[in-house]
């Protein structure tokens, strides 16, 4: 199985668009496309992140195992990891009201559970 198979295979079992795997990965719905009809190959950084939606390894997805690691469950969740993204992409006066935020509730959270 090609990389661009792949990529498909593990978008379609999610019941994604290519448009909501291209949001997480910062590249547009054509370039998904290009990606699953390998007429261009992902570069290292968007393939790691396509590693990490997916919760798979840079091997599996390069083709060099065929064995599919099983769900950490430690990892992001993939709505998560889409939410942190877009927050990485704002000013850091915006992000850090965010994170203010996030504190007080996730402070309140815990206040209201001891």
């Amino acid at each position: 199985m090609t990389i661009g198979e792949r990529i498909a295979l593990l978008r379609d079992q999610k019941n994604w668009s290519q448009k909501e795997l291209a949001e997480y990965l910062d590249v547009s719905r054509n370039t998904v496309g290009k990606y699953e009809r390998e007429e261009m190959l992902p570069p290292l950084d968007v393939a790691s992140k396509i590693a990490v939606v997916f919760n798979i390894t840079l091997d599996y997805l390069a083709g060099l195992t065929e064995e599919i690691p099983s769900r950490d469950k430690d990892a992001i969740p993939w709505e998560s990891a889409v939410l942190l993204t877009k927050i990485e992409k704002l000013p850091k006066s915006e992000r850090n009201i965010i994170e203010s935020v996030v504190d007080v509730f996730t402070k309140a959270q815990l206040n209201s559970t001891k």
